[in-house]
This record gives structure tokens, sequence and C-alpha cells, in this order.
């Protein structure tokens, strides 16, 4: 269930323009320290925060109707027909010719400008033809030269078709196939998850709440710990040309702010952390930033989000808000939109400050 955090106590005009002139001028940190300090003493006591409060006026709900929705889009996206394969610059090919083995051909390789080379008719277009109408091109060169030429044209490697998977892999990288793999082979073809020795144990480093797939400039609603710790086959798409997965590090004790900050990242999750106390390590707040920000926590596609006036945390006329270990912070420039259109615009900084965060890590393990 997604629940979140309200608070909407009016602040009096002069104080909010107090407040604003105040952050432009850069006293925000130290003002976001005071008052934290004051209002948190160096301990926060468990029951200061409360764990989730119901709200009447949510924004950000997702509700069943929308978690329905994006289970029929997850349908939909294994109906969708497998178009005819394109040839495309890099494809190898074997050429066969019946009943003239001098003209067969191994090892035709599509040319940058989308030509191949065969014996006899030299170079024919092929880019972005299907491997019939490829067939078809062939044997009408070769009419010229040969009564009802019978040409078989058979691929051994195809490049139209890639995806991307990076992060807590044992082989992230790019890898071409040929318009039909799904995305749990995917990941067995990145040779499954990483995993490391802990106390004499094998531990898995993938965090499956926050990973993701990427197509375009969408989400898609996947939730990889369905897919590979319950064998949910919804979640297990077809992929398509271009999509990027990417599966963060599990080993982050990290507390992330994203948005309108002057310093977006990663930073070290420390007891009693509070949304007030992570925007003072952020440097503060942009003047573009609004009032309303949100506390993302756990799985991103079923998320529970906490909704926070920046304004009355920083004045004291509503509590901190005390975060976990991989809580994100996000800080908007306006109103508060949809879900999906929030995960669209945290995800590209978040995977950002994630692969960064795995790099310093891996150079912090090699110098020690």
């Amino acid at each position: 269930m997604i629940t979140m955090l309200f608070t909407s106590i009016s602040l009096v005009h002069t104080k909010r323009n107090l407040l604003k002139a105040l952050c432009s001028q850069g006293i925000f940190l130290f003002l976001t320290l005071t008052i934290s300090g004051c209002a948190n003493q160096d301990v926060v006591s468990d029951n200061t925060f409360p764990d989730q409060l119901d709200i009447s006026e949510t924004g950000l709900t997702v509700t069943e109707e929308q978690i329905q929705q994006d289970r029929n889009f997850l349908k939909s996206l294994h109906t969708l027909e497998n178009n005819e394969y394109r040839i495309a610059s890099g494809d190898k090919f074997n050429i066969y010719v019946y009943n003239e083995s001098d003209l067969d051909t191994k090892g035709i390789i599509v040319k940058m400008d989308g030509t191949i080379t065969c014996k006899l008719i030299g170079e024919i277009q092929v880019k972005d033809l299907s491997i019939p109408n490829a067939t078809a091109e062939i044997e009408a060169a070769l009419k010229k030269y040969i009564h009802y030429p019978k040409v078989s044209l058979i691929p051994y490697e195809m490049r139209s078709s890639s995806f991307t998977i990076m992060g807590k892999v044992t082989k992230p990288g790019f890898y071409y196939f040929d318009g039909s793999i799904r995305l749990a082979d995917a990941i067995a073809k990145a040779e499954g998850l990483s995993v490391g020795v802990f106390d004499n144990n094998t531990i898995e480093l993938a965090d499956l709440q926050h990973s993701f797939v990427r197509r375009g400039d969408d989400i898609l609603p996947i939730d990889f710990d369905a897919l590979l710790r319950k064998g949910d086959a919804l979640m297990n798409i077809p992929l398509i040309n271009g999509d990027y997965i990417f599966i963060p590090s599990a080993m982050n004790q990290e507390v992330y702010v994203i948005g309108e900050v002057n310093k977006q990242g990663y930073f070290g999750f420390k007891p009693n952390m509070t949304a007030g106390r992570l925007l003072a390590h952020a440097e503060g707040v942009k003047n573009s930033a609004a009032d309303e920000i949100v506390v993302i926590r756990g799985n991103l596609q079923h998320p529970r989000l906490y909704k926070l006036s920046r304004d009355e945390i920083l004045t004291g006329t509503s509590r901190d808000f005390r975060l976990e270990p991989n809580d994100i912070v996000y800080v908007p420039k306006g109103i508060l939109g949809q879900w999906n259109a929030i995960l669209s615009e945290i995800v590209p900084t978040l995977e950002a400050a994630v692969t960064a965060f795995d790099i310093d890590r891996e150079i912090s393990v090699r110098v020690k």
C-alpha cells in the first residue's frame, strides 16, 4: 500500500517571504542546521515521526485502478506483434546459390553504407530490407547471368536489435539480440545478478526494489522482485531495440536528494538523519524549488510516498521526517504531478548517483 505524509499548516505571508529571502542569501544551510538541531537535539526519538499518516489531499496516490492500468499495460507489451526482421549494418550472412557452388559466399558482412558484396554481381543494397526482400534483390541481379537463380540468404549474426544492462549483474554491457528475448533471459545473458561473500556467506548484491527498465523516455512498471523471486510471468516482458536495464547495488547505505537543490546526489546514511538535515547537506534548495517535497521509500513501482512541507519543517511548525537507508528526497519545481511523471524525472539522476556510488565504492576497495 502506498501511503503519504502531508502537512499543510499555513504560514504568515511575511514569514514566508523572510524565509525565501534567507534562502536566496545563502543562509539556508545555517538555518536548517540550527532548526534541526533545536527541534531534534542530537537524538530523534522513535515516536517523533509517525510511520505514516492518512491524508485527504494525496495528489500522488497510486490507486488500485492505476495498478490495474499498469498490469494491463504490461499485458499489452506481451501481445506486441514481432515485426519482420530488418537487415542492419554489421549483420553477417552466408549466401548459397543452388547448383552454383562457385557463387557461394560465407561470412558476408553488411557494410556501414548498407551494402553487401556478392560474387559476380558486386554490391547490393540490403539495409532495412527483410531477408526475403534482400534475397529477391540478389536473385534479380543474378538473372543477368544465370537462368532462374535460387538464392538462400542465411543470417548467423544479426545486430539490428540491442539492449543495455548495467549495474549489479555479472557481465554488464551492451548486447545484441534477434528480436525475441525477454527480460529474464536478458539478465541471464548478462550471467545473472552479481554475488559477493559476507561473513562466509554468498549474498546477492542487486537491489531489486530500485531496479528499472527504461524504454525511450518511459520507465516501465516492472517489479523485479516479483519477476525474479516469485516468477511473475507478467513482468517477464519481451524486450525491444534500445531497452535499458539498470540494477543498482543492495550494499548502499545511502540516501538520495534529487531535484531543485544545489547539490544533487547521494549522502552516507547516519542514524537519526532527517529530511531537513539532508537538504542542508545538499547545500540548500534553489529559488525555483516548490514548498512541497516528497520522500520516496521502497519499491519504485509500488513505493510509499511521504509528502512534506519544507517551509514548515524549517520553521519548526512541523516535525522533521526521519529517513531510512535508500530513501529518496525529491524537491520539485512546481506542483507535484502524477507518480509516473515523477518517476521519469528522478530516475536518470538516481541512476547517475547510484553509478557514482558504485564507482566510489570500487575505488575505495582498491585503495584499501
